[in-house]
């Protein structure tokens, strides 16, 4: 006696209630009804039908399409909760409950920090001041000198410290700002015969950077260097 196989007999029926689906779950939606059957035969032509017999019935291609179906709305899913949680972060629980969503909040809070950091805009209030210096005292304690005055006690956080030499740039090109006597002084570095700064401009570029190092490592030599470090919240000038 030959074996008897169920093929797939070239139609699919669908009957919503009647299990022919794992879970059910979309049974009751029109457009469902409609797609599973069409889905069904479009797999079977895909795999050979009709002059390849299919060894699955109609259920088989239900089930499938049911997890496909699944699936998919939960790829469309996770792509929501990817573009929307920055701004979902920000909102009230009242908004999210009722679906009201300004749409940049979330985004234009992250880039406020940001900017703080970047010192272009941001909403923390860049303020600046002054201390004054004392002769034979070189740490300051930034926090009780301005914070606890100007800022009611609040924490400083120190962005820039405005305590720079003289550039080398406006003390290189004039050999005769001292005076002529200076000129002699100067020559022993390789600047006699240097005009005033406009005739500098013929020179090639790295004639310029070589002697703005050499005035800097002159005063590295011959100056004393006073430098400060800042250790939050105190200044220290050596």
């Amino acid at each position: 006696m030959a074996e008897t196989t169920n093929l797939f007999a070239g139609t699919a029926i669908f009957n919503p209630g009647f299990g022919q689906t794992p879970f059910g779950t979309y049974d009751s939606q029109g457009t469902y009804n409609t797609d599973v059957e069409t889905t069904a035969l479009w797999c079977a032509k895909r795999l050979g039908y009709p002059i390849v017999d299919i060894e699955l019935q109609d259920v088989h291609f239900f089930a499938c399409f049911e997890e496909a179906v699944t699936e998919y709305g939960a790829q469309i899913q996770r792509y929501q909760i990817r573009q929307n949680l920055l701004d979902a972060t920000s909102q009230p629980k009242t908004n999210l409950t009722t679906g009201s969503t300004d749409g940049l909040n979330g985004l234009i809070s992250l880039t406020e920090h940001y900017g703080t950091e970047a010192l272009s805009g941001g909403n923390t209030d860049l303020k600046s001041g002054y201390i004054s210096v004392t002769s034979g005292s070189q740490v300051y304690d930034l926090q009780s000198l301005w914070g606890a005055v100007s800022e009611s006690g609040k924490r400083l956080e120190v962005r820039k410290v405005f305590h720079d030499r003289t550039p080398a740039s406006i003390r290189h090109t004039d050999q005769y700002a001292l005076g002529n006597n200076s000129a002699m002084a100067v020559s022993e570095f390789g600047l006699q015969n240097r005009g005033a700064g406009v005739s500098f401009m013929m020179l090639p570029i790295y004639d310029i950077l070589l002697r703005q190092q050499q005035v800097e490592f002159s005063d590295i030599v011959r100056k004393s260097q006073y430098s400060f470090e800042d250790v939050v919240p105190v200044f220290c000038k050596g």
